[in-house]
């Protein structure tokens, strides 16, 4: 506060709310006194507590209330009044204004409640707002019940939907009996995972399978109860011909499968027996008992027969009424007549098919099948080459001997197989040629494998194979196939066991395959050949090159060679190694020869040895030193 003319006026900078009240001025002389006083107000423009001039997000639960706080301060009180989304709000039944405005009350929110509200602070010192942006959380429902049966047959695909509803759009999980699902397990889930799909249901997809659909606002769950129905299966123990004698019992054992359990039902030749159960009891057979019958396994899934023909048999019995005496001649045929009757008549075994011929893989199996009809059934025996079958733990017969099978066949298992089948009636027979193909195979050392060859002498690759039958041979290069070529240079001899040839040249370098071919397969051997080149070098294996120089001069030697492999170059001085000292230099990996400020001493042969498993190639320099230095030399 500061005083003005003499304090004729007092001058109040930025008044505060605390600057408000009673302002008294009083004037004093010897002659008395006299003041005057002023109510001074200060005006504050609203302000809203936590107003940031950012919107406040409130999130609230469908069917919850809501609490919007709007505390205000300003002199004059500010008054307070509130907006949704532009349009002021009334009190009504469901919106209450508590505490002269600073709260709004919603009742039972619902998803219309969501929105922008504003709180207006409003007094004759100015205007505040408060902007709170309302999002109306609504927990998950379900659009089908809690829990559902789903019955599924085995094999086919099955397919669970979860139609959720829900603010925001709910997180949708899978359990299986309480574990959680993923496509690891064989289950297919959709981009939204609504849709849980098994393309072929298993048993062990059975059990209960849980959809669980959460946001902010809840949780909830739907369960599908899943069961496979499997198709009832019905087998009768035996063979599916049943031979009886007359006067005997018999039984049939029906073993059923499936889910749920089937219902069994008898029948014979297509009329309904009695008996419910798998086990059927035939007491003292006769004639008229022979028939098709047939187990019929019946569930909610479909329907399953068994069918079983039971023949009854009558023992022959001889007709001794018809036997009389008879005299027959040496030498001379004669024909004696034998009545008998009986169910069914004997009949002489008759193997099925003609003289077979089998062919096996080297380790694999193979099955001799001999199906004999006859009656009174034959006994089977079998022979190889003319003689009854080694026991080998390879060779198994079936329990009627009807199957010989040899398991992993080997070379020696091949030859003539005789099926022999007697009964009372008589015997026949029936052979099987059995050949065991035996895949190409190669013989000879592995470190034959990688061939070297100096250009222009001859090769020879061996190709030696075996195999039942025994396999064609084909040479390649590089994966093509070669030929006996026209100038006689490659050759292709034994049989095409030995690939040759002759005055070889670099172009022969490659990879060479022998490939062997038969009905077992195909095997191939490789040869990795190389053409050497015998070194060559420049200028070199003619004369001497004599060089002549002054003393303290310098001359450099050149020696460029080469060859396959790379030869190596080495130097010699009058047949003696040649070391880098005394004013001579190797360099270049022996390509080059420096003799700096040469002296009488350097005189002498040089010589460059070029050096490979190919042979060897050399070129010599004459070098004479005399009389004063005159220049550098190169040779």
């Amino acid at each position: 506060m500061t005083y003005v003319e003499r304090g004729q006026f007092l001058q109040v900078n930025k008044a505060q709310a605390s600057d408000a009240g009673w302002y008294t001025c009083r004037a004093r002389n010897i002659a008395g006194t006299m003041e005057k006083s002023y109510k001074v107000q200060v005006y504050v423009p609203p302000s809203i507590e936590g107003s940031t001039g950012q919107p406040l997000k409130i999130k609230a639960v469908v069917g919850h209330s809501l609490s919007l706080r709007c505390s205000s301060s300003g002199y004059p009180p500010p008054v307070l009044s509130w907006l949704k989304d532009g349009i002021r709000l009334t009190s009504s039944a469901r919106i209450q204004f508590v505490a002269e405005g600073k709260t709004l009350k919603l009742e039972k929110v619902g998803e219309s409640d969501a929105g922008t509200y504003l709180c207006v602070a409003t007094s004759a010192s100015g205007e505040q707002q408060l902007q709170f942006t309302v999002d109306i959380l609504v927990p998950p429902q379900l659009l089908i019940g809690e829990s559902s049966h789903v019955t599924v047959t085995v094999d086919n695909p099955l397919e669970l939907t979860c139609q959720v509803t829900g603010h925001p759009p709910p997180n949708i999980t899978w359990l299986r009996n309480n574990v959680p699902l993923t496509e690891l397990d064989g289950a297919r889930l959709s981009a939204d995972r609504s849709k849980l799909s098994i393309a072929r249901l298993k048993l062990v997809d059975i059990g209960r399978y849980v959809c669980v659909a959460g946001n902010e606002a809840g949780e909830r769950r739907g369960e599908f109860n899943v069961t496979v129905h499997v198709p009832p299966e019905a087998r009768i123990a035996g063979v599916q011909s049943l031979p009886v004698v007359v006067g005997k019992s018999v039984i049939l054992e029906c073993t059923v499968t499936g889910i749920p359990a089937p219902l069994i039902t008898w029948l014979k030749d297509g009329h309904p027996l009695t008996g419910r159960n798998g086990r059927f009891k035939i007491e003292r057979v006769t004639p008229e008992d022979g028939g098709i019958y047939s187990c019929v396994a019946t569930n909610a899934a479909g329907e399953s027969q068994q069918d079983v023909k039971v023949t009854v048999h009558e023992p022959p019995v001889m007709d001794k009424s018809v036997a009389t005496d008879k005299t027959a001649t040496v030498n001379f045929p004669a024909s004696f007549e034998c009545l008998a009757s009986g169910i069914p008549p004997p009949v002489p075994p008759n193997i099925l098919g003609d003289e077979q011929n089998v062919s096996v893989n080297l380790n694999d199996s193979v099955s001799l099948e001999c199906q004999s009809q006859a009656f009174p059934p034959p006994i089977l025996s079998w022979m190889k080459d003319g003689l009854p079958i080694p026991v080998r733990a390879r060779h198994r017969l079936s329990a009627n001997a009807s199957v010989l099978e040899i398991q992993s066949a080997q070379a020696q298992d091949a030859g003539r197989y005789t099926c022999e089948a007697s009964n009372d009636a008589g015997k026949t027979e029936k052979n099987y040629n059995l050949d065991v193909w035996v895949p190409p195979a190669f013989h000879g050392l592995e470190d034959q494998a990688s061939v070297t060859v100096i250009e222009g002498n001859s090769v020879s690759l061996f190709c030696e194979c075996s195999g039942i039958p025994s396999p064609n041979l084909e040479w390649q290069k590089n994966g093509v196939s070669l030929f006996t070529g026209k100038d006689g240079r490659i050759t292709i001899l034994s049989g095409r066991q030995m690939l040759q040839i002759s005055s070889t040249r670099i172009s022969d370098t490659g990879n060479y395959t022998c490939v062997g071919t038969n009905l077992a397969g195909t095997n191939k051997k490789d040869y990795s050949v190389e053409v050497y080149v015998t070194p060559k070098i420049k200028n070199g294996g003619g004369r001497p090159t004599e060089i002549l120089i002054t003393r303290g001069a310098g001359v450099t030697l050149e020696c460029e060679a080469y060859g396959i492999p790379q030869p190596t170059l080495t130097w010699m001085k009058d047949g003696r190694p040649v070391v880098s000292r005394r004013g001579v230099r190797v360099e270049n990996e022996g390509r080059t020869l420096k003799v700096q400020r040469a002296q009488e001493h350097h005189t002498g042969r040089y010589t460059c040895l070029a050096v490979s498993v190919a042979g060897r190639s050399d070129r010599k320099f004459d070098l004479s030193v005399r009389g004063k230095r005159s220049s550098y030399y190169w040779f």
